[in-house]
């Protein structure tokens, strides 16, 4: 007797350890699952994406806006449409999954592939998910209707649901206390990728400084990533544009924008960070000063842009520029071009020119269309003598046929310089 009560004894010991053992396994996967921020999640393709605090929120104020419905038109921009409705059928039939999708922040981002625009959607709340609850909220939702497939990716479950009647599908993975899901199951993957690699725009300071400074009372904040966004908007728009958006990806690393909407406005307001950099032409003008506007009150009123440059010194920004080109191989094409018009003016520009250029430069057009921009765009110089530049400009027109004095209008007095290529070598 007393050896079964032992045996008993020992057996129960093993048995409250060996519970000890599993109980204590299953406490530290918890606390050792990692938790992720949203902006982990957005793998370096992303073109740009939206953040935002709730679904719900930045949902229905994009249904109610008048700009917005123009936009959708845009199938690109339609997708981001298309990710809200299926995230608000869910939420507007099941309470439970209406405070997973609503309690916390929010990500929808874009990506270009190929002739696809694919949308991202990360979900971050507060704890870990589970899938069994996840595929409940769409079985008590869609119940027949559609087909679910499980497959394993890099240690990863992806569930890809397939709805009868439409040609659609929705891929989906639950990786700590996100949510992420897209169309696109190699958007997903791509997602996956992202995380596992530790890497995360959070650690890109180009970016990070643009998220610090984003406001907070607003509906969401737009993030664009220039080194993907040109091949993006290249899709939307003419091959007129497209020396735009290549440019402004060689001098831009990210945009970020707030956004705020009401009724029939859509108004954006934000900041762009050339990364810190000689290859960045943005850069240059760390070391120059901000100045005051005073261009603009003499264009007129058929002015359609106009770009505003403020100099501190420009002899220094020039000097910066020159070693700009050598960093980005374009100096000795840039030297050529000053050299045949020095020699064919018999004089030097840089010496001449730049050391008149004042505190402001500006670019204004009045073009109507993107194939104007070139005949209907002029430089407004702010000089730092008038009467001086007028006499160095006119040793310039003196010396090449066909130039000076055109005309006289309301007192002033129009000159021309039958030369090409003058502006572009002082102002780049």
């Amino acid at each position: 007797m007393s050896g079964s009560k032992k045996t008993f004894s020992n057996s129960l010991v093993v048995f409250v350890f060996l519970t000890i053992l599993v109980s204590a396994f299953f406490v530290y996967r918890h606390f050792t699952k990692k938790t992720f921020s949203a902006f982990d999640a957005v793998p370096n393709s992303s073109a740009f994406f939206m953040d935002f605090n709730s679904l719900r929120i930045i949902s229905q104020e994009l249904k109610t806006n008048k700009m917005w419905a123009e936009f959708k038109k845009i199938e690109a921009i339609n997708t981001i449409e298309q990710s809200f409705d299926l995230f608000d059928t869910v939420a507007m039939n099941h309470a439970q999954a209406a405070h997973f999708i609503h309690e916390g922040n929010g990500i929808i981002s874009v990506h270009q592939k190929e002739d696809k625009t694919p949308v991202l959607v990360i979900l971050e709340t507060g704890h870990q998910l589970v899938y069994s609850i996840v595929d409940n909220y769409f079985d008590a939702i869609y119940g027949n209707s559609f087909s679910r497939l499980q497959s394993n990716y890099e240690g990863e479950k992806i569930k890809k649901i397939i709805f009868n009647e439409a040609d659609k599908s929705f891929s989906y993975a639950l990786i700590g206390n996100l949510f992420v899901g897209s169309v696109s199951e190699d958007l997903l993957k791509e997602c996956i990728n992202h995380l596992q690699s530790g890497e995360s725009i959070s650690n890109n300071a180009d970016f990070n400084s643009l998220n610090l400074s984003a406001g907070k009372n607003v509906d969401a904040n737009i993030y664009v990533n220039h080194t993907e966004f040109a091949d993006f908007f290249s899709k939307l728009t003419n091959d007129s544009y497209t020396s735009f958006t290549d440019n402004t990806a060689k001098h831009l690393s990210w945009t970020g924008l707030d956004l705020i909407l009401k009724e029939d406005e859509l108004l954006l307001n934000g900041y762009s960070k050339a990364a810190d950099s000689s290859n960045h032409l943005l850069a240059l003008y760390y070391k120059q000063l901000p100045q005051p506007n005073t261009v603009k009150g003499i264009l007129p009123y058929n002015t359609s842009l106009m770009l505003h440059f403020g100099y501190e010194n420009y002899q220094t920004y020039f000097e910066d520029y020159k070693n700009y080109l050598k960093g980005i191989d374009q100096y000795e094409a840039y030297r050529k071009k000053i050299n045949n018009l020095n020699i064919g003016l018999k004089t030097n520009l840089e010496h001449l020119l730049v050391p008149q250029i004042g505190t402001e430069v500006a670019l204004v057009s009045y073009a109507t269309s993107p194939g104007e921009y070139k005949d209907r765009t002029y430089a407004v110089i702010k000089t730092k003598d008038l009467q001086e530049s007028r006499r160095r400009w006119g040793q310039i027109h003196d010396r090449v046929s066909g130039s000076g004095l055109v005309k006289r209008y309301k007192g002033f007095e129009i000159f021309r310089i039958n030369k090409n290529g003058i502006l572009e070598i002082l102002l780049g």
